[in-house]
């Protein structure tokens, strides 16, 4: 599964409603540094509640996690999941991803923490 970037600016979003949600979730106005128009993204997990969703992309190689980004920025070039993935539906929202992450709601805590030798070793080995 993979996404293209078609907007690195949250003022270009157009629709006033998604701008003032988008810059809830991410606290920047204008461009983003780090989105690149037109490059694709492997999606390392789809997270979706009633009011958005979010990809969970590695915008550069060196990243030991990915981030989470609505999905207003992008249009999936490619919907075909990854063989594996599971979702999992707690507490009002449904995640998309390979199933040690789904099925343990602790699992992005753990690996953004870094200190998770196991987190990031499973996260490593289902990388995209």
């Amino acid at each position: 599964m993979r996404v293209k970037c078609v907007s690195n600016n949250v003022d270009a979003l157009r629709n006033p409603s998604v701008v003032e949600r988008v810059s809830h979730r991410i606290h920047l106005e204008g461009s983003i540094e780090g989105l690149v128009l037109g490059k694709e993204y492997a999606v390392q997990a789809i997270e979706r509640t009633d009011k958005e969703t979010l990809v969970y992309l590695q915008l550069y190689d060196e990243d030991m996690y990915p981030t989470p980004w609505p999905i207003d920025f992008f249009q999936f070039s490619d919907t075909q999941p990854p063989s594996g993935w599971v979702t999992a539906v707690r507490d009002g929202r449904s995640l998309s991803t390979f199933a040690a992450w789904a099925n343990d709601p602790t699992f992005y805590e753990r690996l953004i923490d870094g200190r998770d030798v196991v987190a990031k070793d499973t996260y490593l080995q289902y990388r995209r």
